[in-house]
């Protein structure tokens, strides 16, 4: 699914649909995100009624970032790592 050259899987979170060969995916410039955990909402009554959790890069900052359904980033936790330069 890249969709430029230089474009590879540890740049973007993709959600794969298999039935319809369809697919959908969350990218930010300059940021590498870990692998993503899936959290279902409490109360859902379909498959994919939930978000996404994802560690994610930024060059010295890390932040957690929570992916809606529609694969798009609605909050970020900033992460202190103790890193210094």
């Amino acid at each position: 699914m890249p969709s430029q050259a230089g474009d590879c899987f540890y740049t973007r979170l993709l959600k794969v649909d298999a039935e319809l060969g369809t697919g959908q995916e969350w990218k930010e410039e300059g940021t590498f995100p870990g692998e993503p955990i899936f959290v279902p909402h409490p109360e859902a009554s379909k498959e994919d009624q939930g978000v996404l959790l994802s560690v994610v890069l930024a060059g010295k900052t890390v932040t957690v970032r929570h992916v809606s359904k529609k694969m798009s980033a609605y909050s970020c936790i900033q992460v202190h790592t103790g890193v210094t330069t």
